[in-house]
């Protein structure tokens, strides 16, 4: 069982409450938001969650298009939504990690 450390938990909340609102999810960001060095927090990130940073952000951005979707959202609509640069970004992004469109 994955222990998730407090300084980790900061970030994985400012992800969850920040994604499609802000646009800085940089290293230094979310460093800035643990309180840990950035090579401190990709160790415990990786240590804590079972997968790198940008992995990670990357499937969040993902779940939230895909919900927008199913809610009835346009591909356009849910790939700006969710911080892909638009929709064909989103599309070669669902298919490369999910095998499917």
């Amino acid at each position: 069982m994955l222990r998730i450390h407090p300084k980790v938990q900061r970030v994985l909340r400012y992800l969850r409450d920040e994604l499609g609102v802000a646009e800085d999810f940089s290293l230094d960001r979310l460093a800035s938001v643990s309180g840990l060095s950035r090579s401190r927090l990709m160790h415990l990130f990786t240590k804590s969650v079972g997968v790198p940073i940008r992995p990670y952000v990357l499937w969040l951005r993902l779940q939230r298009a895909a919900c927008d979707i199913m809610n009835g959202a346009s591909v356009t609509d849910a790939a700006q939504n969710a911080g892909f640069s638009d929709a064909a970004h989103l599309t070669r992004t669902f298919r490369r990690m999910l095998g499917t469109t």
